[in-house]
């Protein structure tokens, strides 16, 4: 779900919003997810929540970066071409 998310306001926003969620999400995958994992784990306490949080953190950049490019080529097509010469707002 927050990779999700992270990628639908990625792909939406584009500019400068854009740039800095891609940076930070480059930065994380430049690490290996379970060495991120283990790291933040040591960290946060071997708890039940702070497992959650290390995956979610290890693993949400992949999930971005594909639903990112998916919203991208999405907003280049015709029916959305059409929808805004029709006057239809950004949002809609």
């Amino acid at each position: 779900v927050c990779g999700t998310l992270i990628g639908l306001v990625s792909g939406y926003a584009r500019g400068w919003i854009d740039s800095v969620i891609m940076a930070v999400n480059n930065a994380l995958l430049a690490f290996p997810g379970i060495l991120l994992s283990l790291g933040l784990l040591a960290v946060f306490g071997a708890n039940q929540y702070g497992i959650i949080f290390a995956l979610v953190i290890a693993y949400s950049p992949s999930m971005a970066r594909v639903v990112r490019g998916s919203v991208l080529s999405l907003r280049e097509r015709e029916f959305i071409e059409a929808s805004k010469l029709m006057g239809n707002g950004e949002l809609y």
